[in-house]
């Protein structure tokens, strides 16, 4: 991946702040906010985390519940995420570094399409790529506002994140990732961290639903060939205060002289309950040809997750993950807290504890803003 030089880096984390600071306090509301005349605290707890409010805001295609008069605004948003970590980066990068600029519009497209259009201009301190670029239909967005438990039946088609119980990027609560969504197998280069390019196609209602996904096999930026199609299966199954999640990944990569045919099977529950969210994810995997010799190989991996809301500013997170494959074996602790500095930004400060493959205390803060 290429990179951001040293002194680049480091220009823009002395202007970031500087451009943030700048604008007057209503330019700084995130865009929504700002065309529905409303505060940020309606659809997040601390940005860029979803309430209950924007999540079905979200999932009925940005659809306002009511007739309101809506401000002539263009629906584009910037998020910038200022970060240090205190451990040591191998590609040689500085502990303190701009790890994120992002551009995002997304917004209704009539009655039934929608669109989303995500693109990071820097990530983790190197130059960015598209996360999300997708057309979304839906038989009835109104649905999930009028709390029907009609069906709805939803196609995505372009690139998107992968349907996954909890978001393993945008919407993730730490800096620390999941390490079961960043797992590789061997010399293949799949995760379920990066976004799929193909079809999405769902149906369900407010209590359960399924989804089948036919993505290109192809993993960016690995250098390999795209190879055949990759498949996905997800189900859900119960209201957001306790769901029992599903999932189904196959897929070829072409390693060596022979291809590596992959599994990997999840399942998840998910509990929302006043201030607290917990989410408990198991997850094993088999590999027909993980280095290309035709050696099989398992992995496995999970993590159980708490947040809980410390009234209107404060969310803590604790996670425990665990990976294990034959690129080696994780165990770590993260403890985080989040504090909402002002409505679109967020200071985040978390301690990760690694017991394996060695022990180490990484201390992470972050300083988020959107606008």
């Amino acid at each position: 991946m290429p990179k951001l030089g040293r002194p680049y880096a480091q220009i823009i984390a002395l202007l970031a702040p500087l451009a943030a600071a700048s604008g007057a306090p209503a330019q700084a509301i995130p865009v929504f906010a700002h065309r529905y005349g409303v505060s940020c605290e309606t659809c997040h707890t601390i940005v860029p985390e979803l309430n209950g409010f924007g999540k079905t805001f979200r999932d009925a295609g940005y659809r306002w519940p009511a007739r309101v008069p809506v401000h002539g605004t263009l629906p584009l948003a910037t998020k910038i995420n200022l970060a240090y970590s205190s451990a040591t980066d191998p590609t040689g990068l500085p502990k303190a570094i701009v790890d994120e600029v992002e551009f995002l519009t997304f917004s209704s497209l009539g009655n039934h399409l929608a669109y989303r259009f995500e693109q990071y201009w820097i990530d983790g301190g190197n130059i960015g790529k598209t996360r999300d670029a997708y057309l979304e239909y839906a038989s009835d967005p109104g649905s999930f506002w009028r709390g029907s438990g009609a069906p709805v039946f939803d196609v995505q088609a372009g690139q998107f994140t992968l349907p996954l119980p909890d978001d393993p990027e945008t919407m993730r609560p730490t800096e620390n990732h999941y390490a079961v969504f960043d797992q590789t197998v061997g010399r293949n280069p799949f995760n379920l961290f990066n976004d799929g390019l193909g079809l999405n196609v769902g149906y369900g209602t407010r209590y359960a639903s399924i989804n089948a996904l036919a993505l290109e096999g192809h993993d960016p930026q690995s250098g390999l060939p795209a190879t055949g199609t990759d498949s996905m299966f997800t189900a859900r199954l119960g209201p957001s205060s306790l769901s029992f999640w599903a999932y189904l990944y196959t897929g070829t990569r072409t390693l060596g002289s022979v291809p590596d045919r992959f599994v990997r099977r999840g399942a998840a529950f998910t509990s929302i309950d006043g201030k607290s969210q917990a989410s408990l994810l198991l997850q094993t995997g088999e590999d027909s040809s993980p280095f290309g010799t035709g050696a099989p190989a398992a992995s496995s991996g999970g993590y159980l997750q708490e947040e809980w809301t410390f009234g209107s500013r404060w969310i803590g997170t604790a996670r425990y993950d665990g990976a294990n494959g034959p690129n080696g074996f994780l165990r770590s602790a993260t403890l985080s807290l989040s504090y909402r500095a002002f409505p679109a930004a967020r200071l985040t400060v978390e301690d990760v504890y690694q017991t394996r493959p060695q022990t180490a205390h990484t201390l992470n803060a972050a300083y988020l803003f959107a606008f």
